[in-house]
């Protein structure tokens, strides 16, 4: 049995500022202090836009090929 197609755009955030925004998050990180980091090291959006904001972080770690990649965000409780 093959893998599924993946459906949608291609993913254009690198794996490793993926694997560092996940890795933020789940040692409870906010989404603000997230996209201060971000900023701080010039790191482009996946969009290209210089600056980050906390519904991109969490459209990100929302996303499904991230869920499936890295887990999919801890819940606050």
């Amino acid at each position: 049995m093959t893998a599924p197609q993946r459906r949608g755009r291609p993913r254009t955030c690198p794996d490793d500022v993926v694997r560092r925004i996940v890795e933020m998050h789940q040692n409870g990180v906010g989404y603000r202090d997230i996209c201060r980091s971000l900023n701080a090291d010039g790191i482009p959006t996946p969009a290209g836009r210089p600056k980050w904001y906390p519904s991109y972080v969490s459209r990100l770690l929302n996303t499904r090929n991230v869920v499936e990649t890295f887990g999919g965000p801890r819940s606050r409780r």
